[in-house]
């Protein structure tokens, strides 16, 4: 089992010391994932966000009516910023209960291990994105990421960020698209996952259609948009591409962190609905 507040403290603690280095040493840096980024703009977004999910967390908030957001402080006082938000959401995560209530903008998502979860994936793909601006301009690795935590990324991204159900009332899910089996291998970098059993998804590519309601009840949009569904019996249906690769090369490729040419993924069958697959998880 995942623990994750501690996966939000170590996260956390990466992103913090990547991006110290950055800030000290770096001339320029731009954050790949986000270009018109440099390390103080991801450094306070971040802020944000922990921030942000340590008052919804610590005082479990039923609704946003009284949360107020946070100003962006001089670039002196931004690591301050972050070190303050960061230990006070791994405080009121821990301090918490999992079925502990409070709000959420995801309908299933109404519970404080939910926001351990979001927040443990949050924390990763930002470090990701430090450690890459940072090395991009002094040279360097990324950090081993742990096979389990990103298997779980992957799954988070599909079934909570990419998901298309629940399907608006307004909405016809039509699932007419490819199907997508995706396979992530659990080894090398936890210590106990070599040789295991792949973790597989299968995806199903189709459009949601539909005329979507304004928020002002009058009239509405036309939509005509590419979504999944991850089917809830993988392996029921041959697919019509595979792709297989290491649980943390799958868990960038798809939050787009990793183009898939610098994985050592294999993919067979139709290229193209892979490509249309990563295409949707356009997630920052």
């Amino acid at each position: 089992m995942i623990d994750y507040v501690a996966a939000v403290a170590a996260e956390s603690d990466h992103f913090r010391r990547s991006v110290t280095r950055g800030r000290a040493e770096a001339t320029t840096t731009t954050v790949p994932a986000c270009p018109d980024w440099d390390l103080d703009d991801l450094l306070w977004h971040l802020t944000e966000v922990q921030g942000f999910w340590a008052e919804v967390v610590g005082e479990r908030l039923p609704d946003l009516s009284t949360f107020e957001r946070a100003i962006r402080p001089e670039p002196a006082g931004l690591a301050a910023g972050f070190e303050e938000a960061s230990s006070r959401l791994v405080a009121a995560l821990g301090d918490a209960e999992p079925d502990d209530a409070c709000w959420s903008w995801h309908p299933d998502g109404q519970s404080v291990g939910w926001v351990r979860r979001r927040q443990a994936h949050e924390a990763l793909i930002h470090r990701v994105d430090a450690e890459q601006a940072v090395n991009a301009a002094l040279g360097g690795s990324l950090s081993p990421i742990d096979a389990r935590l990103a298997a779980d990324g992957v799954d988070e991204l599909l079934r909570v960020m990419l998901d298309v159900r629940p399907v608006p009332e307004w909405a016809t899910w039509q699932p007419a698209g490819p199907l997508v089996r995706l396979e992530a291998v659990l080894e090398g970098t936890d210590g106990d996952g070599a040789g295991s059993s792949p973790t597989t998804w299968d995806v199903r590519l189709g459009r949601l259609t539909g005329i979507e309601p304004s928020a002002s009840g009058d009239g509405g949009t036309e939509r005509d948009l590419g979504a999944i569904e991850v089917l809830d019996e993988p392996g029921s249906a041959p697919p019509d591409a595979l792709v297989r690769a290491p649980a943390a090369e799958l868990d960038l490729w798809l939050w787009r962190r990793l183009p898939i040419e610098a994985t050592t993924a294999t993919v067979d069958g139709d290229r193209s609905a892979v490509d249309r697959l990563v295409e949707l998880a356009t997630l920052d």
